[in-house]
This record gives C-alpha cells, sequence and structure tokens, in this order.
C-alpha cells in the first residue's frame, strides 16, 4: 500500500466538492471531517506566509521597531480574514496536511520535533502559539511550557527542547488514529507500515537511538539536499566514515534525497 495513493484517492473522492470553488478563510476549519488535518491546513498557510516574509525581509529597514511589528500582526490579522483558495491550491494544501497529519499519528514526537525546527528558539507565548495547531497532543506541550517556566531563560534554543522528549511518554492516540483510518478508510496498521522507519541506519552513528532520530530529523529540515547530507557525513561514526560508498550510506542518502524533490 502506497500512503500517497491513499491521500490522492480522498482528493479525488471530495474532488467535486472542491473542483468548482474557491475555498475561504471561514471554511477552513470544516473543509474535512478530520479536526487535525483542518488546523494542519490553517498552519501552513500560516508558515509559508511567514517563510516568505523573512525570505523578502530587505536590510533598508528595522524590522524590529515596535511600531512595525504591530503593523506586521495587523496585517496578518487581515490576511487571515481574506484567505482565498482556488481549487488547485486547495487539493495542494490538503495533500500536504494530509501527509503530515499521517507523519504525526505514526511519530508524534518525530513530527512535532520536525516542526519545531521552523524556529532557533521558543518562548513559553511561542509554545502556546504553536500548541494551539495541535488538538491532540496538548501534554507535549504543556510539558515543554512547564520546562521553559521552571527555566531561568526567557527562551530556549529548538534543539535543547528536543532532550526533554525522552521524558515524554510515547503513546498512541486512538482518536486521532480511528479520525485518519475513517477518513482514508484505510485500517491504521496499513498506515504504519507504509511510513518508512530509518532504525536500520543505527549503527552508522556513535549516538544513542534518540541523537540518531533528532540527527535524521534536523537533516531532513535542511533547506537543500545538500545541507542535509552534509548534516549526515559529518555524524558517521569513524569506523565508516571513510566508506563513503558503502551500500548502507548510499541508501540513507538516497532515502533522504526523496524529499527535496
Amino acid at each position: 500500500m502506497n500512503i500517497y495513493n491513499l491521500i490522492n484517492k480522498y482528493l479525488e473522492k471530495t474532488n467535486e466538492k472542491i473542483a468548482n470553488n474557491e475555498v475561504f478563510g471561514k471554511d477552513l476549519i470544516n473543509l474535512t471531517p478530520s479536526k487535525q488535518i483542518n488546523l494542519f491546513v490553517i498552519k501552513n498557510i500560516h508558515e509559508a506566509w511567514n517563510k516568505n516574509f523573512i525570505k523578502n525581509k530587505l536590510d533598508y529597514f528595522n524590522y524590529e521597531d515596535p511600531e512595525v511589528i504591530s503593523s506586521i500582526n495587523t496585517l496578518m490579522n487581515t490576511l487571515s480574514n481574506n484567505i482565498k483558495l482556488e481549487p488547485d491550491v486547495t487539493r495542494s494544501v490538503l495533500y500536504k496536511a494530509i501527509n503530515d497529519a499521517l507523519s504525526l499519528v505514526t511519530n508524534s514526537h518525530e513530527f512535532i520535533k520536525k516542526d519545531l525546527l521552523n524556529a532557533e528558539d521558543y518562548s513559553v507565548q511561542k509554545l502556546i502559539s504553536k500548541s494551539k495547531y495541535y488538538c491532540y497532543h496538548k501534554e507535549i506541550f504543556d510539558y515543554l511550557i512547564n520546562k521553559i517556566q521552571k527555566s531561568s531563560k526567557l527562551n530556549i534554543k529548538t534543539t535543547e527542547l528536543f532532550n526533554y522528549f525522552d521524558d515524554i511518554p510515547t503513546k498512541e492516540n486512538k482518536i486521532l488514529n480511528d479520525e485518519l483510518s475513517s477518513l482514508l478508510n484505510v485500517d491504521f496498521e496499513e498506515i504504519k507500515k507504509s511510513k518508512q522507519n530509518d532504525s536500520e541506519y543505527y549503527s552508522l552513528f556513535s549516538l544513542d537511538k534518540n541523537k540518531v532520530n533528532d540527527l535524521m530529523i534536523i537533516a531532513k529540515s535542511k533547506e537543500n539536499f545538500e545541507e542535509a547530507s552534509n548534516i549526515i557525513l559529518e555524524n558517521l561514526n569513524d569506523e565508516i566514515k571513510n566508506k563513503i560508498n558503502h551500500e548502507k550510506i548510499k541508501n540513507l542518502l538516497s532515502s533522504i534525497k526523496k524529499g527535496f524533490k
């Protein structure tokens, strides 16, 4: 079973609903029967706007001025109330949101860590804002927020937050499992099987399993494959570092490269 075919099958089923209709901001929270997918649609639109804004900042202006910050927030609020998606865009954002939800349900810690990497550090308020997009994983964010509150820091580096995940129990969320299984008309165990597991590559690194998982997340979150591969190659254990043509290294880099196409 191919998870991407499943997503496309669902989109084909809903095609009549979205084929000739524009979708507006007020429609997003009820776009699908899945509350989590709908929140991810909203999250991804907001993050795409934010990344585009940061990318296009000019050196001529002081973006940290309080008046500028206030104006930017006003603009964002205005845009949020004026979202309009054409059918092709709706399909695209739905596809990503569904795939994100499937990644979340199969490995919540890994997905949330990857999402947190969109910022270099976090304050309590930033984590609270992020948590609003996760309707079934409040306990993870509550735990991280509590850790920041107990520290003497106003902000904590994102990679430092990763260390706290080791103390957060990993457990399946039955509500989300059932929600996605019903939406895609597939058994949850089939969804889990479809997601790639990097565990076979643990032996390539002189790191414990959690650190290898974190390394994979960081590598896959880079802007391009070159940066991702450099992270991997720099952290290989000494025994295999000079065996660049080792089959496992080639397979690992090949699997990561697919994510940048």
